[in-house]
């Protein structure tokens, strides 16, 4: 089976406890990468280092602080 987002997001739906749409997540370079609206949903930063996170200080795990762009 070829994997696409609507399939990785079946799977990952299947067992977890926030539910994935295609539109929170893309992937680069073989890696699934989460989009800031998806952490926005999440509610607070995992820890992981993710590439989108909108959460100041940034990969703070349980951070709840929004980091807003001045420009």
């Amino acid at each position: 089976m070829k994997l696409n987002k609507e399939n990785i997001s079946q799977q990952i739906n299947e067992g977890g406890s926030h539910k994935l749409s295609p539109s929170d997540f893309y992937i680069e370079n073989g890696k699934l990468v989460f989009t800031k609206e998806f952490h926005l949903k999440r509610g607070d930063c995992c820890g992981s280092g993710c590439k989108n996170c909108p959460y100041f200080p940034r990969h703070k795990k349980g951070n709840t602080t929004i980091f807003i762009e001045n420009g």
